[in-house]
C-alpha cells in the first residue's frame, strides 16, 4: 500500500485518470475498515482527481469522509482535505468560506516540507480565487506554487502548472479586455 499514492501519481499525471481513479477507489475501499488514517489520506488524493475530472458529487464525499477521519495531528491530510474542500466550496458558490479553507490549507502546508504537495495547496487556492473573479492574487498563487516545484525539482508537475498558469493568464486577459 506505501507505494498507491505514487502509482496513482504517476498515472494521473502520464493521462491515465481512469486508472488512477479505479486504483483511488480500490484504496480508499480497501482502508477504511482497517486503517482510518491511511483512508482519510487516500481519500482526500481521490477528491483532488475528481474534482480534475469534473465529478463534484463524488469529490464532494470524499473530501468528507477525509474530513471525518482525518486526525487533528496529521497535518498532510489536514491541509490535503481543506484543498479539496475549497475548489469544491467555491464551485457551489461559496467563494468566501472556499477562501478563507483555501488560505488555512496553505498556512497547515507550510509547516511542512511536502513540497509538492504545498505547492498543490497553492494550486487549489489559485483555482478558488480564479473562481472568484481574482486573477491577479490567483496568479500570485500559481507562482508560488511554481516556486515550490521548481525547488524539489519536479519537472512533470512543473509542466501540468504551466498549463494551470496559461489558462490563468488567459482569464485575466479576458477579464480586462
Amino acid at each position: 500500500m506505501a507505494w498507491v499514492p505514487l502509482a496513482i501519481e504517476v498515472r494521473r499525471l502520464a493521462g491515465d485518470l481512469d486508472g488512477a481513479e479505479a486504483m483511488g477507489h480500490e484504496t480508499v475501499a480497501a482502508t477504511t475498515a482497517t486503517d482510518g488514517a491511511y483512508a482519510s489520506t487516500r481519500a482526500a488524493q481521490l477528491a483532488h482527481l475528481l474534482i480534475q475530472r469534473g465529478d463534484f458529487e463524488a469529490a464532494d464525499r470524499y473530501a468528507t469522509l477525509s474530513e471525518q477521519t482525518a486526525l487533528d495531528a496529521d497535518v498532510y491530510v489536514q491541509f490535503l482535505w481543506r484543498g479539496a474542500r475549497a475548489r469544491l466550496l467555491a464551485r457551489a458558490g461559496q467563494l468566501a468560506e472556499a477562501e478563507a479553507i483555501g488560505a488555512d490549507a496553505v498556512a497547515i502546508a507550510s509547516l511542512t516540507d511536502a513540497l509538492c504537495d504545498r505547492a498543490r495547496t497553492h494550486f487549489a487556492l489559485a483555482d478558488v480565487l480564479s473562481l472568484a473573479g481574482k486573477q491577479a492574487a490567483a496568479k500570485q498563487q500559481l507562482s508560488a506554487g511554481r516556486r515550490l516545484l521548481r525547488r524539489k525539482g519536479a519537472t512533470a508537475l512543473l509542466a501540468e502548472s504551466g498549463t494551470k498558469a496559461r489558462g490563468a493568464l488567459a482569464s485575466s486577459s479576458r477579464a480586462t479586455s
